[in-house]
């Protein structure tokens, strides 16, 4: 795993989920993850325990369906978490200081990309540990992409490995299929595996990735990233096109291999 220190004060902010926002949440594709979260801890009793591991600063969606407690390594996140949560604990996914069977739920956003292979087989088997007979484990994880822009990406190992997996700590991205074997391996019944951003386009995360010195090794992707860039200044052009990315990435997606099958890509 990346030095602890790395993740100090990296992962901070509060995910607040009130008013307006929350109309959007049916609609929104950036937030297809919340909307799985709702949907399954609306279910049972109200009063359960739910653990979120690399909690960062909290999500308040969360404390809507339970009494949550919060792990993470960094010492301001949980700052911020502590606001929110009932419960926060300093310490390692692998290590937790929880009695067995002690929650109801496990939870995890964007955490098992950042684990290598060895730490993420441990964190599983320590979340089942903690996990009560019956309970159930939600996470969202970032897996290994794809799609045409990814596998573009990767013929620039060197800059694929600076901006996909440096960038955040993206040591642990693998395929879903290899993730769900350590599900199964760690004790977990895998009821579902659900890829949620098949047709992703999320503007500033374009930009984050590919406006850097990619855009220097191909004009498409440089025009791409200038237009990602202008529609990021105009709030409502970036909403639409976030409602309804996912359909203009797919075309995006057809023709550029049709570029690269007649070789201009």
């Amino acid at each position: 795993m990346k030095n602890e220190n790395f993740y100090e004060g990296k992962f901070i902010k509060t995910e607040r989920w009130r008013g307006g926002k929350m109309l959007f949440l049916p609609f929104l594709h950036k937030l297809a993850r919340q909307r799985l979260f709702v949907r399954h801890l609306k279910k049972g009793k109200r009063d359960k325990i739910i653990l979120d591991i690399g909690c960062g600063g909290g999500n308040d969606l969360f404390t809507r369906f339970g009494e949550v407690w919060g792990v993470d390594i960094s010492k301001s996140s949980l700052k911020f978490a502590k606001t929110i949560y009932s419960k926060t604990i300093l310490s390692s996914a692998d290590n937790i200081p929880i009695k067995e069977k002690g929650v109801d739920i496990v939870l995890s956003a964007d955490l098992l990309g950042h684990l290598p292979p060895k730490l993420k087989n441990k964190v599983l088997r320590e979340t089942f540990r903690v996990l009560k007979p019956g309970g159930k484990a939600f996470h969202y994880s970032e897996i290994k992409g794809n799609d045409l822009f990814c596998r573009w990406a990767k013929k620039y190992p060197s800059l694929y490995k600076k901006y996909f997996i440096d960038q955040d700590g993206h040591l642990g991205l693998e395929s879903i299929e290899d993730l769900t074997k350590r599900f199964d391996q760690a004790g977990y019944k895998v009821v579902r595996a659900i890829p949620l951003f098949k047709l992703p386009f999320d503007l500033t995360e374009f930009c984050k990735r590919f406006d850097n010195e990619f855009k220097q090794k191909n004009l498409f992707i440089s025009a791409l990233v200038g237009t990602a860039r202008a529609c990021n200044k105009v709030k409502p052009l970036k909403l639409i096109i976030e409602l309804f990315g996912g359909f203009l990435a797919d075309f995006i997606s057809v023709f550029c291999l049709l570029l690269m099958r007649e070789g201009y890509f």
